[in-house]
């Protein structure tokens, strides 16, 4: 399966995190085109793992040091292919010797195209720079093509950082407890306020939480929202990720001043 290189690269990350549906189906395509070449070399089970090992000359094998993880993950992925009748054992003997084909029920599925340009439209959303108290959830929910629910979890768990963090009451609406967490000082200020700061920077901060809450949470509560590109959902999320930092250190601030 040296297509899995052209298709993710050396992102050994972003296969892994796959389920064994979602990358059998990210491999489809990629076994529609051998069967229909078998002098690639057909489906053979035992070949297609075997092609993730180094070639000859080569340093290392494709993937690196995740190279033995990456090469369970496909025959996981392979063995729930055969498992939904995605893929059969060939005719006669050579069924016996590891060599499948493609279902007709395979052959007929379009879903797979949609599952790679899922992964590929991933690549606008990287991974490192996601807060990791959202990244494995909205990764996954990324990855299948889930742009408005990783976005709308993501939010959330702002609102949620910050509700506890500041100690507002539960019933309180989003961008109310956020004016009340981040309200500026002298007179009351609220328990996330830097009062170090100069006051037009805690009021922008106020205002920042209460309007990101306001316009980025609060409509996928109310209503789907069809993202125009994936990197408008991967832009939500990173912004998330840098509120929920700041609410990280404002919490931390607080607590040395305790």
């Amino acid at each position: 399966m040296r297509g899995l290189v052209r298709l993710f690269g050396d992102d050994a990350e972003g296969l892994l995190a796959l389920t064994p549906e979602e990358l059998g189906l990210a491999m489809l395509p990629q076994l529609r085109e051998r069967q229909a070449n078998r002098m690639s070399g057909g489906l053979n089970i035992g070949s297609l793992v075997n092609e993730l090992n180094p070639s000859v000359g080569e340093q290392e094998a494709p993937f690196g040091s995740r190279n033995m993880q990456v090469k369970r993950a496909v025959m996981e992925a392979l063995s729930w292919l055969e498992s939904e009748v995605l893929l059969v054992r060939e005719e006669g003997t050579n069924g016996n010797n590891g060599w499948r084909i493609l279902s007709r029920r395979a052959e007929a599925l379009t879903e797979s195209a949609d599952e790679v340009a899922h992964y590929r439209a991933a690549k606008a959303l990287p991974k490192h720079l996601v807060h990791p108290a959202i990244a494995d959830q909205v990764w996954r929910s990324f990855l299948r093509g889930e742009y408005d629910t990783a976005a709308f979890q993501a939010m959330r768990q702002v609102e949620i950082a910050t509700r506890e963090a500041s100690g507002a009451q539960p019933d309180w609406p989003g961008v109310k407890m956020a004016r009340w967490a981040f309200k500026p000082g002298p007179d009351q200020p609220g328990p996330l306020a830097d009062l170090d700061a100069e006051a037009g920077e805690q009021q922008g901060m106020m205002d920042l939480f209460a309007g990101a809450l306001g316009a980025l949470k609060n409509p996928h509560s109310h209503r789907v929202v069809n993202f125009r590109s994936p990197a408008e959902a991967a832009a939500v999320i990173l912004t998330a990720s840098q509120l929920l930092r700041i609410v990280e250190n404002a919490k931390a601030a607080r607590d040395l001043l305790s």
